[in-house]
């Protein structure tokens, strides 16, 4: 699934992508700044890249932080988000398994997702590429050992984001 994640990264992150790459060229015409129907357009960009390439997330960011796509999440566009630049920087392309949130049925849940982010630059203009998928249960599943393994996922603070108990 890793390498998966990675190979739909580098697939978006790119000049020549449809949706990076437009948005670059957009930021490019307006100083780093996007105009409204740019920013309709990647609303409607937005979710096509994510089914193609297979993709639960994507978050785009300007080098402020300032959110400029997330069809995952709309509400989150327009917000300053520092994580996927500390992504690249603390993780330099590799895939991590963090949590995220997602509006499912108009209620907000944490999902558990592999993600991954790459630095584009067209000229003066850059932005952070943030690509995810999601993972439940299953990722336990490979471990959890009948009668002998139990699996838990927690986080840094020691809070269950998932648990499997063997069947059986």
């Amino acid at each position: 699934l890793s390498a998966k994640i990675k190979d739909a990264a580098d697939q978006l992150a790119t000049r020549d992508n449809m949706l990076v790459g437009g948005l670059l060229v957009e930021l490019g015409k307006g100083d780093g700044v996007l105009s409204l129907p740019a920013r309709f357009d990647l609303k409607q960009r937005g979710p096509q890249a994510m089914q193609l390439l297979g993709l639960d997330q994507i978050v785009v960011v300007d080098d402020r932080g300032e959110v400029l796509v997330s069809p995952h999440f709309q509400a989150h566009v327009g917000e300053i988000d520092d994580y996927p630049a500390a992504l690249v920087r603390e993780h330099a392309g590799g895939v991590v398994l963090s949590s995220y949130d997602v509006l499912r049925q108009g209620t907000m849940i944490h999902a558990l997702v592999l993600q991954t982010a790459r630095v584009v630059a067209d000229g003066e203009q850059s932005v952070v590429v943030l690509a995810g998928r999601e993972v439940g249960a299953t990722i336990l599943d490979r471990i959890v050992r009948p009668g002998s393994v139990q699996a838990w996922l927690v986080d840094k603070s020691g809070n269950n984001l998932l648990s499997r108990a063997p069947i059986g």
